[in-house]
């Protein structure tokens, strides 16, 4: 009887997401793909906003660039937004830092395709949530995509880049191995890093028990924020000749 009843509760799911009543596109047949390193294997391939030919395409991606899959959705992997790719926000719901450089004023800020509020949702931003400022158009911001901003790329122009094999691949897998990547939020003091050949990063983070971090990130956002308290998100890569452990990030807010 239990059975039957969870049947029959799928099928009432179904009927409703079908319907549009009220669950969102990929609620149903959506396989998890785990998150992989892809490549793009033609020229000019379209970045699309959703996971069919008719949706507006974001930019185009060249023959041999990596990708970070993060879903498969029927024929389509889900990507994280290279930075050839923009996203468009709201300028009054930004606190300037710079001319370059800007945090979100509130929660779930959302980061469109077009500057209008019509156009397709690419992502959301956090409260203080630092962003790179690319273009000021009227009443909207063109910015970098963030961690959090996604498109869509038809399965067939991806290739597993782990399937390629031999001895290179056998010893970036060693390395990546040896140096597995953490993840990590912490807050602290960023500092300039000094004049290091061959650096890494070019700011470090202090934190209040003087920990020591290596910021590696995009160095427009975090030149403004020099001196100021800060929250890291992302992943400690640390490599083995650095003095101390490198964080990725994957979002930088602003504290102060």
């Amino acid at each position: 009887m239990r059975k039957i009843t969870i049947i029959s509760g799928l099928v009432v799911s179904i009927f409703l997401c079908l319907a549009g009543e009220y669950c969102r596109a990929g609620d149903i047949a959506v396989t998890t793909a785990g998150e992989f390193t892809g490549r793009i294997n033609e020229d000019n391939i379209n970045v699309r906003a959703d996971a069919n030919t008719n949706s507006p395409a974001i930019c185009k991606l060249p023959k041999g660039e990596s990708v970070e899959v993060v879903l498969e959705r029927y024929d389509w992997y889900k990507i994280r937004l290279p930075k050839a790719a923009a996203a468009f926000v709201k300028k009054s719901l930004l606190e300037p830092i710079d001319e370059k450089t800007a945090k979100a004023k509130a929660e779930n800020i959302n980061l469109r395709i077009q500057p209008n509020q019509t156009s397709a949702i690419l992502g959301r931003l956090e409260k203080n949530e630092v962003v790179a400022i690319l273009k000021d158009k009227d009443e909207w911001l063109k910015i970098e995509p963030t961690a959090n901003t996604f498109g869509w790329v038809h399965k067939k122009f991806v290739d597993r880049q782990e399937a390629a094999a031999g001895k290179k691949q056998e010893k970036a897998a060693a390395a990546e191995k040896t140096a597995q990547a953490e993840e990590i939020i912490t807050e602290g003091l960023i500092q300039p890093y000094g004049k290091v050949i061959n650096r890494i990063a070019t700011h470090k983070l202090i934190t209040k028990d003087y920990s020591v971090y290596l910021l590696k990130g995009n160095a427009d956002s975090l030149n403004p924020l020099t001196y100021h308290k800060v929250r890291v998100s992302g992943k400690i890569i640390s490599p083995t000749k650095e003095k101390y452990p490198v964080i990725e990030i994957t979002k930088l807010e602003a504290l102060d």
